[in-house]
Formats: structure tokens, sequence, C-alpha cells
């Protein structure tokens, strides 16, 4: 695999092929339950997923990590995720002029200057960029493939795969959980009812919020709703649905408009292409940012 031939073959090759062909060296629910994790855990069925990724992420050192040894996530933010970027802006703040409501929808450049213009008709002229804008949405951007981009570099920006994840979250009165699960995580095969942890784990407190992350490539947010996902917690966690405390959250990234996915799926044949989406363009002038452009923390708060 560490070769230039390895890392083409199984770039070209799908998951659910790569996946397959361990059939003859281990039980039948291990690779169902391999496929079931990578397409949860990607947002993409394993047949649109590159194979290498697959191979990239699994980590077999004395046990399996299947979303590689890297991605430690014991450490969360007091009052939610948002707080990293209100601190960023306070830290900033009358430092650097921030200007919100500003969706770049044109992009031109003269060798020199990149010229923005964004959707409330203002435009920008400079000649210094730094994009972070998710490449789903960037490609929708009128210019960009005039913009003298490498071939590369704009075939990835318009054809990387996007993950189809939903995140549901329900409030219970307690963490019914902890009498069940010794770590709270649940992997299903009951569509689509497909991976459910403690969002709360660690935190102080009786009450808690327990998380269905799903695939969504099957649109299977329409079928979820509180008493479907109840249903299928009774039959693992008897008593947790009397725990239910009636409050309910659904993010369907797919349908935000501003970023149509979750984050980056790579999907066969773009492995190499991926080395052109990380690269800086138009003579240093821009650069780009964001998951979609990490190594090791695609998908992650890391890699944005």
């Amino acid at each position: 695999m560490e070769t230039d031939a390895g890392e083409s073959k199984y770039d070209n090759m799908n998951g659910k092929v790569y996946l397959d062909g361990l059939r003859n060296h281990a039980e039948k629910w291990i690779i169902d339950a391999l496929d079931i994790a990578y397409a949860n855990e990607l947002g993409l069925p394993t047949e649109k997923q590159s194979a290498l990724t697959i191979v990239d992420m699994m980590v077999l050192n004395h046990k399996i990590e299947l979303y590689g040894e890297e991605a430690d996530e014991m450490w969360r933010i007091k009052g939610g995720n948002s707080n990293l970027i209100k601190g960023i802006e306070k830290a900033i703040k009358g430092k650097v002029k921030i200007h919100l409501g500003h969706k770049l929808v044109k992009v031109s450049d003269n060798s020199s200057q990149s010229i923005l213009t964004f959707s409330n008709g203002k435009q920008v002229k400079t000649s210094k960029v730094v994009s972070t804008i998710p490449f789903w949405s960037l490609r929708k951007v009128e210019g960009l493939d005039k913009m003298g981009l490498h071939p590369s570099k704009l075939k990835f920006i318009k054809e990387v795969g996007m993950g189809k994840n939903t995140k549901h979250m329900l409030g219970f009165h307690s963490k019914h959980w902890e009498g069940f699960l010794g770590n709270s995580i649940v992997y299903s095969d009951l569509a689509p009812s497909q991976a459910f942890w403690d969002t709360n784990r660690a935190q102080k407190g009786s009450a808690g919020i327990y998380t269905n992350f799903i695939a969504d490539y099957h649109h299977a947010h329409k079928k979820v709703n509180p008493n479907y996902q109840l249903d299928h917690l009774e039959k693992f966690m008897p008593g947790i649905r009397k725990q239910f405390d009636g409050r309910k959250a659904t993010h369907h990234w797919p349908t935000n408009e501003l970023i149509g996915g979750s984050y980056t799926c790579v999907m066969p044949g773009q492995w190499k292409l991926w080395d052109y989406g990380k690269q800086i363009e138009l003579k240093g002038r821009w650069h780009f940012g964001g998951e979609q452009t990490s190594d090791n923390w695609y998908g992650f708060m890391q890699g944005g």
C-alpha cells in the first residue's frame, strides 16, 4: 500500500468492494459492522467512498481503531462549541474588521488582484485571499472556473464528496443509559437509528441529552421522530421512554445552503486530487483552509 501503485489501486476502488474482499478472512457480522460503521461515520454508503479512506483510517495496533488513533474527543468546550467562535471574535475585535452578511457569489482575477462580489452587491479588491468556504458551496460561485486555478484543484472543488449526516438530540430527566452501557455508545443496523451517544458525558447534573447520529443519504431524517427513536432505545434500555422530557433538536446539514453536508467524504479516485485541494493557488495569493484541506482532521473541528 505504501507505493503509488498501491495507493492508486485502493483510491480507485470503492469501500464496499474492499470490505467485501475481506469476507473470506472474517465472520460476516464483522464485515457488515465495518460497512455500517464507515457509512455512518463518513456520511455516504461505502460504495461511494474511496477504499483508501478506510485503509487510511483503520488502525490495527493490538486493537482495532476504526477512525484512527488521533480522533481524541475527550475535551469539551464549556457552554457549547459556538463559544470557540465567540472567543476568536472577542480576541480580534477592534484589531480586524469583521463584515457579517457577506455571501460570496462571484470572483474574478487579473493576475495581481482578485475581485470578490457578494450577494449584498458589495465588491472587494484584494491581493490576498484566504478561503475557508466549504467546497460544496464554493463550487457554486460564479467565475471560479475562469480564475486560473490548477485543473486538478478545480476538479476537486467541483466533485469532492460531502457526507450527508444528521444529528437528532433528545432530552432526558436522567442519564438512563448509564445503567446499561459502559461508555454510552450504541451502533445499530436498524436504520435510520445508527449511532447513539451521551452528549453530556462526564458533565455534572442528573439530566442528559442522547444524540442519534445518522448517515442521511436515504433521507432518513424524514422518518425519524422522537417516538421512533424512543421505541428503538427502549429495546436495549427498558424504561428510557419514561425519562424523556419532551425536548428535541435536529441538525440536518445537507439542507444547509451554506454547507450542503456534514464534512468531506473522499470518493473513489479523489485522493490524488486532494493533494491539489490543499495547495495554494495563483502564485500564493489564494490560500485554502477548513476541514476539507486537513490531512489528519478532516471532519473535525481541529481541521476547521
